[in-house]
């Protein structure tokens, strides 16, 4: 059988880590191997991890370097021939890894797996479920993601083959919020994705993780750098026509993100 390995990076996520990996530990088709990878916390995450679950290797940095970094340092401590990713205040349920399996197993081809998910706003108290299009439409997918939307919505449903991963340079440890969407910008560049719409992740929204409230100066910077090294590349001329829109329709929705969260009570 193919190995997996499942990578968790973790800042400060004290509060969610163990509902995180209790999901991963708690699979139908176990992880070959769990790396969590503390980035620099200073609220005890570490700690937790190591005296709680013995069996998960714990990769401890020195300092913060970002989301993308830490997997890339995740990646690099493990061996599984697909990585499947987990942030760390998500949960996987426990059929979700044999879905993965299941789904590479069936697309020998394809280089990026995902499911669907449920989203849980602790905040307001609203549950939603998002399914996926099991294949989806290259093109499309490039369209949406170079005008902002994330027609993957979270890491956490996606599984990737190591050799495609590695091809690609993995995270750009530059980009410490976006570093997701530039990654599939590569991969489906390079191979196919496969997926099913079961939902079989529950991610959940709250104060620390929502993204606009942290900094869309920051979001919005990080994706104008993203869109400057896709139209600089000649192999992407024919996306051309769309850099105009592209740019126009992410400076629309961080005005729009920062307009709602500003007139909620």
């Amino acid at each position: 059988m193919t190995t997996l390995a499942a990578i968790i990076p973790t800042h400060n996520g004290r509060a969610f880590i163990a509902r995180a990996l209790d999901s991963a530990l708690a699979q139908d088709a176990p992880a070959d191997e769990i790396v969590v990878v503390d980035d620099a916390s200073t609220d005890g995450t570490a700690d937790l991890v190591a005296e709680r679950y013995p069996t998960v290797r714990l990769v401890r940095l020195p300092r913060n370097v970002g989301s993308g970094a830490a997997r890339n340092a995740g990646v690099a401590a493990s061996t599984g021939e697909l990585i499947a990713f987990l942030d760390h205040d998500d949960a996987w349920h426990p059929g979700y890894l044999a879905a993965q399996r299941a789904l590479f197993a069936g697309a020998p081809k394809a280089i990026l797996g995902r499911t669907g998910l449920t989203v849980i706003d602790d905040r307001r108290g609203i549950q939603s479920t998002i399914g996926v299009t099991p294949v989806a439409d290259r093109d499309e997918t490039i369209r949406k993601l170079l005008c902002g939307q994330n027609p993957i919505v979270t890491l956490s449903v996606v599984a990737v083959r190591r050799p495609a991963f590695e091809q690609v340079g993995g995270f750009d440890p530059n980009l410490r919020v976006l570093n997701d969407r530039d990654l599939y910008l590569k991969l489906i560049r390079s191979g196919g994705f496969t997926g099913t719409a079961q939902a079989l992740v529950t991610k959940y929204m709250h104060g620390d993780n929502l993204l606009f409230e942290k900094g869309g100066a920051t979001w919005l910077a990080e994706h104008l750098a993203i869109l400057d090294h896709f139209f600089a590349d000649p192999a992407h001329d024919r996306f051309r026509p769309l850099e105009a829109e592209a740019r126009r329709q992410a400076q629309a929705r961080v005005e729009q993100a920062l307009k709602s969260q500003r007139a909620q009570p």
